[in-house]
């Protein structure tokens, strides 16, 4: 029996390949409410209307119309209060500048994924062992 979990998801990503990726991945997991955006306006005028719409947004760094300092910013603006994790195929230092960028704004990063993103992130660990699966599993709950 699959378990579903109750947590919406933002998906951003302008590469339709990896959003598709990624929201199967997630529905693998059993998140069955996944909202995806290939821009990043999309995301963030739901947000500003309702910044609690979502508990979990993944989002990638390179983005057409927005860079992700400056959706980050945005989304700390919107009063966003939900989990972040972020994505980037532009390596690990601008990952992790990023991602502390993200929490002076007050943002919940619980991780940061380079790209392309495979499936061991989202994979069950022995029983004991904290890892990304266990934290989008709490985000649920």
């Amino acid at each position: 029996m699959k378990t579903t979990l109750a947590a919406e998801v933002a998906l951003i990503d302008d590469d339709v390949f990896s959003l598709r990726l990624l929201s199967r991945q997630l529905e693998q997991i059993g998140y069955d409410k996944v909202t995806t955006f290939e821009r990043a306006n999309g995301a963030l005028a739901l947000i500003q209307k309702e910044p609690r719409a979502f508990r979990l947004v993944i989002a990638d760094l390179q983005m057409p119309e927005m860079d992700g300092i400056e959706f980050l910013r945005h989304l700390s603006a919107a009063g966003y209060t939900g989990a972040l994790l972020l994505v980037s195929g532009e390596g690990a230092g601008i990952l992790q500048t990023a991602e502390q960028l993200a929490k002076l704004h007050g943002l919940q990063v619980i991780a940061s994924l380079p790209k392309p993103v495979t499936k061991r992130p989202f994979q069950k660990e022995p029983r004991g062992a904290v890892n990304l699966f266990g934290k989008l599993l709490t985000l649920a709950i």
